[in-house]
């Protein structure tokens, strides 16, 4: 009997010692422009920094530092991580917090009660996305003689295509949007190369596939960081049936 509560004891020792809550750990998040001491915040017109931890898609940690204008390179701590592996990505921000220029690494580990420093994150120019949007004449595609959508991007100076050729999908074709993760009405181009003027050709094909609408926007800007949405209303071409052999 006298020996129970010392047994008693130690269970709960050992209970406590289990019990014991996982320390977080710190990473330093190294970032740079590039091996140009010339290539600095200033030349690219970045004025903040900003690095973010991810899992699962879900951002855990984010933090962000101003940049002055001759920096070509620094750091970001984020702290207080729990530990395991991080996505981290890392974006200049314009004036405007726009994203501009990013980096990222796909896997960083981080440790209990330890702090891990990254390789450095070399800052490219981040790639544009285009969204496209339509309306037919009757106001909904299963009314509408218009049974499939084609979309063209190019550039207006040369005629090539921004991206790997057309895209086409049916009138109320949807994409996942990369962000959300939702169910989006439309077309999507991604990593398109920006810095340029560029041309949206929208094509309404009938179902044999005959060409019966067609619309082509005035030129625009696609610029470092663009998610430009663009809506565009269809129209039939002239003729009946409608003909756009023509424009």
């Amino acid at each position: 009997m006298k020996r129970t509560p010392l047994i008693f004891g130690l269970m709960l020792l050992l209970g406590a010692c289990g019990d014991d809550p996982v320390k977080p750990g710190d990473m330093v998040v190294s970032w740079t422009h590039g091996a140009l001491s010339s290539t600095t915040c200033g030349s690219r017109g970045v004025v903040r920094v900003e690095a973010r931890a991810i899992q699962n898609d879900e951002v855990k940690l984010s933090g962000t530092v101003d940049c002055p204008a001759t920096d070509s390179a620094g750091q970001i701590e984020l702290l207080d991580l729990a530990p395991g592996k991080y996505r981290v990505v890392v974006e200049g921000l314009d004036q405007r917090d726009k994203g501009t220029f990013i980096g990222e690494l796909s896997s960083v580990s981080v440790r209990e009660n330890a702090v891990v420093e990254t390789d450095d994150i070399v800052l490219v120019q981040k790639p544009a996305r285009i969204r496209v949007d339509w309306s037919v004449p009757e106001g909904k595609c299963g009314s509408s003689d218009i049974k499939e959508v084609e979309t063209d991007v190019f550039f207006d100076a040369t005629g090539q295509p921004v991206s790997q050729g057309e895209a086409n999908g049916e009138c109320d074709a949807v994409y996942r949007d990369p962000d959300s993760g939702d169910d989006v009405a439309g077309i999507l181009y991604e990593d398109l190369t920006p810095n340029a003027d560029v041309v949206l050709l929208v094509r309404g094909l009938d179902a044999d596939g005959n060409e019966i609408a067609k619309v082509e926007l005035t030129p625009f800007a696609l610029e470092a960081g663009d998610d430009k949405a663009i809506d565009v209303d269809l129209t039939y071409c002239p003729g009946d049936p409608p003909d756009c052999s023509n424009q």
